[in-house]
């Protein structure tokens, strides 16, 4: 797999054709630049990426400048292809699905480390998803794992509801008109609008398996994520009482009943072994993998981020998945990541460092540019005269 272009490529073909030129020139000349200073000697790029990011917690942030940072400091299970931006394998070697796409399988390589160098497991992908779901987390991009089942309960605080003399919880299927509130009936599939992966794409992963027959090892936690997609209704007793208004059967159906939260544990994701990650969906989404080299799926250190709180992304406390780590940021001037000699492709990352200049200013870029004070940026609007 090579880098730089194919980390890149969705967010900004500009940086694309930067990294690609950085990465693979390492002799430094004065061809290329429109002044006269000569450009670093050293395999540097020196990038305006816009503004001064919100965040690198790649969870928080939806701009493109934050993106551009956590592409190169994070790594997901799979990342996109330079020409066709199709998912490809990263941190999962490959994947499977089952033949009517509710489940997805992924093998994770074995030689994925974190920047501490500690490896890089499916527990790790469980948390990452589970921590993004989380409502005090706040992340903005929490919808594109609504197709995991219960994904969405969570996220938006919504409750099952249980019967204390049957020991069960009430079911979707026994209601013929769910009721559709703020947590959504998990029937319903409610998920972003991404397009569907072309049939190429589909065609590209890993042979098929028949929906049941799972292809990793079985567990209880699987079957009850197969089992019949129980009722779920809003956290918030006004919404409650609204979506029940609109189901009179489900009304009665509550009396003497219990709610209960849903968790992030009842979310459909699990880490079969250490190297085996099994999604589960709310319903057949082949779409689902197109979205997986999203930021928000990128692999994040637990213990880091309990550690440090709202303090885990300082450059003294930083442990990133990509193949870059933090060097160092100085708000509102600069960041820099330089190169992870323990990323599991380091022999494929031809730059060492990256250094994002947070500008806005079109003809400040400019005169930058011409006095050779960098390679690229985000903007190609040509200031007015």
């Amino acid at each position: 797999m090579s880098f730089p272009g194919s980390r890149f490529a969705p967010y900004s073909i500009v940086l694309l054709a930067c990294l690609i030129a950085a990465g693979c020139a390492a002799s430094a000349n004065n061809n290329g630049f429109f002044g006269k200073t000569d450009p670093p000697r050293e395999n540097i790029l020196r990038y305006v990426s816009g503004s001064e990011p919100e965040s690198i917690d790649p969870q928080i942030p939806t701009g493109q400048n934050e993106a551009r940072i956590c592409l190169a400091l994070y790594e997901g299970l799979t990342e996109y292809d330079p020409r066709t931006s199709q998912p490809i394998p990263a941190l999962a070697e490959r994947w499977q699905a089952n033949k009517d796409w509710s489940e997805v399988v992924f093998y994770l390589r074995h030689d994925g480390r974190f920047s501490n160098g500690e490896p890089i497991t499916a527990r790790d992908f469980g948390y990452t998803i589970r921590r993004g779901l989380t409502p005090e987390v706040g992340a903005r991009y929490a919808s594109l794992a609504y197709p995991i089942k219960y994904a969405q309960a969570f996220n938006e605080g919504g409750v099952f509801v249980f019967d204390p003399n049957s020991k069960a919880f009430l079911l979707e299927k026994d209601f013929e008109q769910p009721p559709q509130a703020a947590a959504g009936s998990q029937s319903s599939g409610s998920t972003t609008g991404s397009e569907p992966l072309s049939s190429q794409a589909i065609a590209s992963v890993s042979d098929e398996y028949p929906a049941n027959a799972p292809v990793a090892a079985d567990s209880a936690f699987h079957h009850l994520m197969h089992a019949p997609v129980r009722v779920v209704l809003p956290g918030k007793e006004k919404d409650r009482v609204a979506a029940l208004e609109a189901n009179p059967r489900l009304k009665a159906a509550i009396a003497g009943k219990q709610f209960v939260p849903v968790t992030a544990g009842d979310v459909g994701v699990e880490a079969v072994d250490d190297y085996t990650l099994r999604v589960v969906l709310v319903k057949p989404a082949p779409y689902f993998i197109s979205m997986m080299p999203h930021q928000f799926f990128r692999a994040l250190h637990q213990k880091t981020i309990e550690k440090f709180g709202s303090a885990w992304t300082d450059a003294a406390n930083i442990v990133t998945s990509g193949p870059f780590t933090l060097e160092s940021w100085k708000h509102y001037d600069r960041l820099i990541v330089k190169r992870d000699p323990k990323y599991w492709d380091a022999a494929s990352v031809k730059l060492d460092k990256i250094i994002f200049l947070m500008l806005a200013d079109n003809i400040t870029m400019l005169n930058l540019y011409k006095a050779g004070e960098l390679e690229g940026t985000y903007n190609h609007t040509v200031p007015a005269a």
